[in-house]
């Protein structure tokens, strides 16, 4: 048993431990003296610990298996009270009339760990591949945004010439207000649509209309499209699929 890497431990039909090798040793924290007697709940944590005996009974009583014979990952807990997960794989055997449980416990710290680096560097992959995409975009949409600057500036220096002259000119000056309105607006929708496009949220998946979807990422396309000299044809609304 103290050759194996595992930790296995082996307990009465009452949870009691009779027997452990050295791995539970290194992996638990407690000596050989201060383990063997002890129930096997002293390695457990929270509703496991608390409804241990439960579980024994129950077990007994229906031979329904739930971890016994099943395995599965929990939380275990050394002897300085730090908590860890484990997989926990449980086997009954017969021994002089008697039930014997023999538990083989492997230690998911590490993986738990390698699972976590995976994840947090699969979302900053896919937060660099949103900034890439938004860099190669940068010049087409710095040409996109300057237009609607540019029809502000236009229409406020004619607004300007306007106020100059004596002439009731009140209809052309707000007319040019109105335009220039109109360009902050499309600049501002623009901006919000690209701040929106690197924002990493949570995705609530529902029926949508495919038109409405369209209509909100054909600005970007187009954007982008021009600058690589593509055309872009959308059909009709009346044709995407409900």
């Amino acid at each position: 048993m103290d050759a194996l890497i595992e930790a296995i431990v082996i307990t009465n039909d009452r949870g009691i431990i009779k027997r452990c090798n050295k791995a539970v040793i290194d992996m638990f924290g407690y000596s050989q003296d201060e383990i063997i007697g002890k129930d096997i709940s002293t390695l457990m944590t929270g509703e496991d610990r608390a409804n241990h005996a439960a579980y024994i009974d129950r077990y007994l009583n229906t031979h329904e298996a739930r971890i016994i014979g099943i395995g599965r990952e929990v939380n275990a807990r050394r002897k300085d009270g730090t908590v860890f997960p484990i997989h926990l794989a449980i086997g009954e055997v017969g021994f002089r009339g008697t039930v014997r449980f023999i538990g083989m416990i492997r230690d998911l710290t590490d993986e738990k760990k390698a699972e976590e680096r995976k994840l947090r560097l699969h979302t900053d992959m896919i937060t660099a591949s949103r900034l890439t995409t938004m860099g190669e975009m940068a010049a087409a949409m710095a040409h996109e945004i300057n237009q609607p600057l540019a029809a502000i500036a236009n229409y406020a220096s004619a607004s300007e010439r306007l106020l100059a002259r004596e002439s009731n000119n009140i209809e052309d000056i707000k007319t040019a207000l109105d335009q220039i309105k109109s360009q902050a607006h499309r600049a501002g929708e623009i901006i919000r649509r690209l701040r929106n496009f690197v924002k990493p949220e949570s995705v609530d998946l529902v029926p949508t209309d495919m038109g409405v979807i369209i209509d909100e990422i054909r600005p970007l396309a187009e954007v982008d499209a021009h600058a690589n000299n593509i055309a872009i044809s959308l059909m009709s609304r009346a044709t995407f699929p409900k």
